[in-house]
This record gives C-alpha cells, sequence and structure tokens, in this order.
C-alpha cells in the first residue's frame, strides 16, 4: 500500500516525515560535497531529489509497521476466536459432567 494514497491526517503526516527526511540528507550530503558551490538551482534540485529519496523511504518503513500491525491484528483475532472455541468446549464439557458429579454427591 502506497501511505500517500491513504488520504487525511496520515497522508499529511507521512508528507511532513518526507519533508523531514529529505532535508536531513539534504544537510549531509550538502556537507559533505558542499553543493552550494554549484549554486542554488543545483541546490534546489539537489533539495527535490532527497525529498524524493526520502518519500520512498518513509513509504518502505510504512510498509514495514503497517505490515507488522497487519500481522498482529490477523494473530488477536485467531487468538480470540480459539478462546471463544476453548471457551464453549468447556462450557458444553462442564454440563455434561454436572450429572456425574450430583451422583457422586449423592453416595
Amino acid at each position: 500500500m502506497n501511505i500517500f494514497d491513504a488520504g487525511g491526517i496520515t497522508t499529511a503526516i507521512a508528507v511532513i516525515a518526507t519533508i523531514i527526511i529529505g532535508t536531513g540528507i539534504f544537510a549531509l550530503i550538502n556537507t559533505i560535497f558542499e553543493i552550494w558551490y554549484l549554486g542554488f538551482g543545483a541546490m534546489v534540485g539537489e533539495w527535490l531529489v532527497c525529498c524524493v529519496v526520502g518519500a520512498f523511504i518513509t513509504n518502505w518503513f510504512s510498509g514495514i509497521i503497517l505490515g507488522f500491525f497487519s500481522v498482529l491484528w490477523f494473530l488477536i483475532k485467531v487468538g480470540a476466536v480459539i478462546a471463544a472455541v476453548i471457551f464453549i468446549y468447556q462450557k458444553f464439557k462442564s454440563k455434561k459432567g454436572e450429572g456425574d458429579i450430583k451422583i457422586e454427591e449423592g453416595k
């Protein structure tokens, strides 16, 4: 799933994260290679490319995080179904065994 297609606050958070990551990459590359000597156009182009790379990173991390929560939610649902089946089984088993207990108490 593309996090930027989610809409609403989720997309806003993804865009803000992209700008922050892109600006961080821009600052790191700019201090290493000193791109400002090539002019303002090179700096703007570099920042835009860094934001595109930041978008890929944001989308990748969101896929990992959302995938983890998706698997976790599936396991919670499976656990709830198993717990319900065990609970129902125990109810039927205890009702079947109640007659035996009363007979033993009467002895």
